[in-house]
């Protein structure tokens, strides 16, 4: 996961190198896991739905390695189950 986040930044790994991972690398992989349905309202009819939570971006790149894994934002179960679903059908929301 970790190769496919620096691809997405356009880095080349380095080994002891350091990262000069761009903002424009979170709001694409942001733009994708909202494909999947996280960070967004499901559009389940429940009352006080919330979209989990999602920090400010931070200009340190190891936190694009920690998004990529799921270790940035903070995820419903309700998104968890959603983005689940969305695998299981090829795609589909």
């Amino acid at each position: 996961v970790f190769q496919t986040a620096l691809k997405i930044a356009g880095v080349n790994y380095v080994p002891n190198g350091s990262l000069d991972i761009k903002q424009g690398a979170f709001d694409t992989m942001r733009y994708y896991f909202k494909q999947f349905g996280l960070g967004v309202p499901t559009g389940i009819d429940l009352p006080n739905e919330i979209i989990g939570q999602t920090r400010k971006v931070d200009s340190q790149p190891g936190f694009l390695l920690d998004f990529s894994i799921g270790q940035y934002d903070t995820y419903t179960p309700l998104q968890l189950a959603q983005y689940i679903s969305t695998i299981a059908n090829g795609g589909y929301r």
